[in-house]
């Protein structure tokens, strides 16, 4: 009996309450965009900057409490570790400038945009437990998240809720169309059709990771939701990031011949959909609109919307060049309308690297750089590793959303906020299951050698 209870009592209960913390963090950086529009509905009155919009943020820092104990550092990969120190130290760099040169209140909130959700992924990487199981309940909660999310974005475009229009026509948002049934860019619970489409394709991505017969009913309808939702934002970078992430997946995976039938499937689903979907969709307008979006992937030079986008982006790095130190953090995007407060200009750039390019300059975007692009490096060398065989769920999942992401990061800003959670995440489950695998391996090579020496 006293055995039992010590044993029952040595038993830790934190892990678990880490984890509905989590799934309480997840659904915060999902839904408080649409918390928010209600609120100002229920106001009347709209406010470009509205402190709910910092609780995410905020849910991120007991993350960044717990991974700072010594005994969780100790079990984060040196990988990972090295990827999370450049990044900080650009962004360090970028706060620094951003604050002496333009608002310290925009430097300040980009920094925790992109610093915060390191730790998101700092605390996967050292939870304790099996590394297939702690990547596959991530994933689950990422799922279980979505299928409401997607759902929610199809209503919105079949009959847009008046807090929905009020927003649109309060922000003055022309990228989402009319606010009118069948003819709305979806935005879902989010404030834009790209993050939208972002969140919506790792949705997918994770559910081709996690099919299996017994899970198929749920992340059939995940897919077939999301699927449907991320046609309706009219995000074309989304859609090949579906593409490049499924496709670096199955390459990377060692359970590829389980996920392949149901890629397939999705697949001529897809392609036999399109023609069709002006009738199914019920609108002439919507039908036609996700038809000439995909067409213009055979006829990018006569594509405005890339011409425009190719323009900006040259734009923007000959201004980047004439400053070689960077703009500092809070120049563009989301958090220029901070500045915007204090008398400066809301920047808004398509392209991720090119915004880091003018706000970094040379040093920092290298580091950016680095991190985007070498941490995909780093999880497709572990892939093909001889020291991380076997291999499980991690290092796939973190190929296919870091490939993907990578992609995406020329049209958006894609490795901030809940796309930095995703991304950080997924970087944190690839490089747990390199780094366990390798010493696992490097035991058995130990027990192999030293059964030899006794011999």
């Amino acid at each position: 009996m006293t055995r039992a209870l010590a044993r029952r009592s040595e038993r830790p209960a934190r892990p678990a309450v880490l984890w509905t913390y989590f799934t309480v963090v997840m659904a915060l950086w999902c839904y408080t965009p649409f918390l928010r529009r209600l609120v100002d509905w229920r106001v009347g009155s709209y406010n470009t900057v509205q402190v709910l919009s910092v609780l995410p943020l905020a849910a991120l820092i007991p993350f960044f409490v717990v991974v700072m104990r010594r005994e969780r550092l100790a079990r984060i990969p040196a990988a990972f570790k090295l990827f999370a120190a450049v990044w900080l130290a650009a962004m360090a760099y970028g706060l620094l400038i951003g604050a002496a040169t333009s608002s310290v209140g925009a430097a300040l909130f980009e920094c925790a945009q992109y610093s915060l959700p390191v730790f998101a992924g700092a605390w996967l990487v050292s939870e304790p437990g099996d590394r297939d199981v702690v990547a596959s309940r991530a994933a689950t909660i990422a799922i279980v998240l979505g299928i409401p999310f997607a759902g929610y974005a199809i209503y919105q475009w079949i009959s847009p809720p008046p807090w929905d229009v009020f927003w649109v026509l309060s922000a003055d948002l022309a990228s989402v169309g009319q606010p009118y049934p069948m003819a709305l860019r979806v935005f879902s619970t989010l404030n834009a059709p790209g993050p939208c489409a972002d969140f919506l394709m790792v949705v997918i991505l994770l559910c081709v990771a996690r099919t299996s017969i017994r899970s198929l009913w749920w992340t059939g309808l995940a897919v077939a939701l999301s699927g449907a939702a991320i046609l309706m934002t009219l995000v074309r970078s989304s859609w090949v990031a579906v593409v490049v992430g499924i496709a670096a997946f199955l390459l990377a995976s060692p359970r590829r011949l389980r996920a392949l039938p149901f890629v397939a499937a999705f697949g001529l689903l897809v392609v036999a959909l399109i023609p069709a979907l002006p009738q199914l969709l019920g609108s002439q307008y919507t039908g036609s609109a996700i038809a000439e979006r995909l067409g213009t992937f055979g006829d990018v030079e006569h594509d405005d919307s890339a011409l425009t986008r190719k323009s900006e982006i040259a734009d923007t790095v000959n201004v980047a060049m004439d400053n070689p130190q960077g703009l500092g953090l809070g120049a563009v995007g989301v958090a220029s309308k901070l500045a915007a407060e204090s008398g400066g200009l809301v920047i808004a750039i398509d392209s991720g690297y090119a915004a880091r390019f003018l706000e970094l300059g040379y040093a920092g975007f290298i580091a950016y750089c680095f991190v985007t692009f070498g941490s995909l490096a780093y999880l497709v060398w572990a892939t093909f590793s001889p020291t991380t065989q076997p291999r499980g769920i991690g290092i796939a999942l973190g190929v296919s959303i870091c490939a993907a992401l990578v992609w995406m990061d020329a049209a958006v800003d894609s490795h901030a906020s809940l796309d930095g959670v995703m991304f950080w995440i997924a970087l944190g489950a690839g490089c747990r299951e390199a780094a366990s695998t390798a010493k696992v391996r490097a035991r058995r090579a130990f027990g192999r050698e030293g059964a030899r020496g006794v011999a």
